[in-house]
């Protein structure tokens, strides 16, 4: 059974896979606005999720 720290584990990974994708992607076409314009839902997830663990770890 999933708990609900393995959750928001999977939900980082989910996170931050793209995030280095468009990383790696931005770099090569030399242009940081992709990753940014792409990029910015996958932060706004991970911020939450950052915050959600926050609160349950204390």
């Amino acid at each position: 059974m999933l708990t609900i720290n393995k959750i928001l584990n999977i939900g980082m990974y989910i996170a931050t896979i793209p995030l280095i994708i468009l990383s790696l992607i931005s770099v090569l076409l030399a242009d940081f606005s992709v990753a940014l314009l792409l990029g910015f839902p996958f932060i706004i997830l991970g911020v939450i999720l950052l915050i959600i663990k926050n609160k349950l770890l204390k």
